[in-house]
């Protein structure tokens, strides 16, 4: 199965019924696998994205049957990336793999020092002495570090919000001379370092300013950017308020010509980023109005209010959007976070013609839902209808205000 798993090789019936052989030897005559076999049948069954949950549980116990100290650190490396690219959550082995790896941790590569941290963190496994024991051998053996290896143990950390200072030190000055050297840097790995640092709150601006070069580079080049590597740049150069204009206007480029392959999230991400760094392109936001208008039953309530929050906010006010938008969180008033319902409401009433209407149109859907709606909401369309002299809308709004704020129950009555 190696061979197939090396030639990438996917022949379903073929690798189903070897898949089955080797479910069959290994319960029949686990005597016959050691930790080299063992190791090779889950990475070989990982990388064919072959999900066969008794195999895996089969190599498991037998792995623990032998004994997980016998096995070499690149073997327990790569059973653990194994286990966790297939999802298969054995507790005993993987608790057993990750104390034997840290005992040999001094003797790892880099690689086997990424792949680790990347299973503990897509397996949500945050073994914070295992992880620091990764992050000192990183520094004995960062010049052999290719920028995979880099930016996949930067987001292994990142995404399990385990800040190691001393880690983004190293991943750092390791990328940065390779970047402005030329030398190759995948994107990828340009966008998952910076996601990294961003998530972690880290502002390493020459490190931005690296990444931000070589991915305008990149781009101009013709390189093949993704939807999530697109919005993940933008929203990183954003999160840690970076403004670099030449990576905003080469993403917004890439982004408005691959926007049909963005996703809910992605979609409002990158609206997100260019309202925070107050970058308003419109042929970017006319392909995200195109393709949220388009899809909008799939996008999220997250999605929906930081769509609306970010046109708003560049005063890029699609009526047809906001419509839709509208709409579409009525259906999902129940699914929607305090702070998304308020964006919301914020975003709508900037709509000149109907946008008000919208906006309590959609309270009164909070309200019937029932939702507690906040004081801070209720103002800020308050403010709206004074200043558009809508008496009918203030004298609702301020009597539901007096309901949310006992302390306010002495505001006059409004008429009409």
């Amino acid at each position: 199965m190696w061979a197939f798993a090396a030639l990438a090789f996917h022949d379903n019936p073929l690798l189903t019924a070897l898949s089955a052989a080797a479910s069959a030897t290994i319960a029949g005559r686990p005597t016959e696998f050691g930790p080299q076999g063992l190791a090779t049948m889950a990475w070989s069954l990982a990388s064919l994205e072959l999900r066969d949950g008794p195999l895996m549980e089969g190599v498991a116990g037998v792995s623990l049957q032998i004994g997980l100290e016998s096995f070499k650190s690149q073997e327990l490396s790569n059973t653990a990336w194994a286990f966790a690219t297939l999802k298969v959550v054995n507790a005993p082995l993987l608790e057993g793999v990750f104390v034997h790896f840290r005992k040999k941790v001094a003797d790892c590569k880099a690689q086997e020092l990424a792949n680790t941290a990347w299973a503990c963190a897509q397996l949500t496994w945050k073994d914070e002495t295992l992880l620091h024991a990764v992050s000192l051998r990183l520094v004995c053996v960062v010049a052999e570090a290719e920028p995979r290896h880099l930016s996949s143990t930067a987001w292994s950390f990142a995404t399990l919000m385990l800040l190691d200072l001393p880690l983004l030190e190293v991943v750092s000055d390791a990328a940065v001379p390779r970047i402005s050297q030329g030398l190759h840097f995948e994107v990828q790995a340009l966008s998952n370092i910076a996601w990294s640092f961003a998530t972690l709150q880290v502002r390493h601006v020459p490190l931005m300013h690296a990444i931000a070069g070589k991915s305008s580079a990149s781009a101009g080049e013709g390189a093949a950017f993704g939807a999530q590597e697109l919005s993940n740049i933008a929203w990183s150069f954003a999160t840690l308020s970076i403004l670099d204009m030449p990576l905003m206007a080469e993403v917004a480029d890439y982004a408005s010509r691959a926007m049909h392959q963005f996703k809910p999230q992605e979609l409002g991400n990158t609206a997100w980023a260019y309202a925070a760094l107050a970058v308003r392109d419109t042929p970017l936001f006319s392909s995200i109005s195109d393709v949220a208008q388009l899809r909008v039953t799939e996008l999220t309530t997250e999605a929906l209010a930081t769509i609306a929050w970010s046109c708003s906010e560049l005063r890029y006010l699609d009526a047809q959007l906001m419509h839709a938008m509208a709409t579409e969180a009525k259906s999902k008033i129940r699914e929607f976070a305090q702070e998304e319902f308020r964006m919301l409401l914020w975003a709508l009433p900037h709509l000149e013609d109907k946008g008000l209407s919208l906006a309590l149109s959609l309270l009164e859907e909070g309200y019937a839902a029932p939702r507690h709606v906040t004081a801070q909401c209720l103002s800020a369309l308050l403010a709206e209808a004074e200043q558009r002299g809508e008496r009918g809308a203030e004298a609702s709004l301020v009597r539901r205000l007096r309901g949310a704020v006992p302390g306010l129950r002495s505001l006059p009555e409004l008429s009409a």
